[in-house]
């Protein structure tokens, strides 16, 4: 391999900025916190279901034919999990335009098995430079240790519908899971159950689960729809007759401005996030440290903390305390 692949965080932030330095235009990651019908209608369309959880084995059936028709990659790097859970939403999904970097990595690949796909990702430098650009920064580094039994290990997949059959594409796996046949409007529903029954498997002893969506960035739409309403309004302004519609045009036209401010603001915050992610602030907090020792307030500020941390742990204690006693008393 051409290099070592560190840990990312699972954020809609991290993720949408990934996909677009891989130069992929017109994406947007957003987190879905509810399976409910109308939260998934709002996100539409959507491309695909990246899945977080606490890895256990499953054994649910691969679909091995299914592989010749669609990009599925066994993972072959340690921690490469998160971008390989993207491209295989990315790669199987015709309408998005990869940009010149992954539309020259899907066809040097397309004639490979899943193996030598993995390998391929391992040994992608572009895809591997971008996916290390938001490690997250530790004030040392470690040795690559693998994991054990008693470790948590947490690892993404993706739902996507290819060729008319929902494929669950876990890169632990041999081939493509097929939940069954779906359409572009129904896809959604189906993956509902499939991602409740997985969760349901933990009986309530594991809740550390993430679901995000790899959607169209609206904002072309929203430009749009300003463009349309722009030209409805100046028409509408030209004849009196039509002093209504004008005024509903001009709400409607405030309604997509108050859209695009949203969307731009939650842009902003995403790289704001992303900028502090990359930025390694363990050198500047190392000197404060020093520039307090010196001046002989570093031991004064650890003990202040030690005494606040000491009072906030009894107060902790006597709330539980009170609330058994509470208990107690009502039983």
């Amino acid at each position: 391999m051409s290099g070592s692949w560190t840990t990312i965080e699972s954020d809609p932030g991290v993720f949408t900025q990934l996909i677009k330095e891989m130069g992929v235009e017109g994406i947007l990651v957003e987190e879905i916190y509810d399976l409910s019908e109308e939260s998934l209608e709002m996100l539409k369309p959507v491309y695909g279901l990246i899945f977080l959880f606490n890895w256990e084995k499953n054994e649910a059936p691969v679909d091995m034919e299914a592989i010749n028709n669609m990009f599925f990659a066994k993972q072959k790097v340690q921690n490469a999990c998160a971008t390989q859970a993207i491209l295989g939403i990315l790669l199987n999904r015709k309408e998005i335009k990869l940009g010149d970097e992954l539309e020259k990595f899907k066809e040097q690949t397309k004639d490979l098995d899943p193996t030598m796909k993995g390998i391929a990702i391992g040994e992608n430098d572009h895809i591997r430079k971008v996916h290390n650009s938001f490690k997250t920064q530790e004030p040392f580094e470690s040795d690559e240790r693998i994991a054990t039994s008693k470790d948590d290990v947490f690892h993404f997949i993706s739902y996507v519908p290819v060729n008319g059959s929902l494929m669950e594409i876990d890169g632990l796996k041999e081939g493509p899971v097929n939940h069954g046949e779906c359409t572009e409007e129904n896809w959604l529903s189906k993956v509902k159950p499939v991602i409740e029954k997985r969760i349901a498997q933990y009986q309530n002893s594991e809740i550390r689960f993430n679901l995000m969506a790899v959607t169209k960035d609206p904002l072309e739409e929203y430009q749009k729809e300003m463009k349309e309403i722009s030209q409805k309004i100046h028409t509408l302004e030209n004849d009196e007759s039509k002093v209504i519609e004008l005024e509903e045009a001009k709400l409607q036209k405030q309604d997509i401005l108050d859209k695009i401010h949203a969307h731009e603001d939650k842009l902003n915050r995403y790289a704001v996030e992303n900028a502090r992610r990359r930025h390694n602030w363990f050198p500047l907090i190392i000197e404060l440290l020093n520039i307090l020792a010196k001046n002989g307030k570093l031991e004064p500020a650890i003990a202040a903390s030690q005494e606040k941390t000491k009072k906030r742990r009894e107060a902790k204690r006597k709330n539980l305390a009170n609330a058994n006693t509470n208990a107690s008393s009502s039983s």
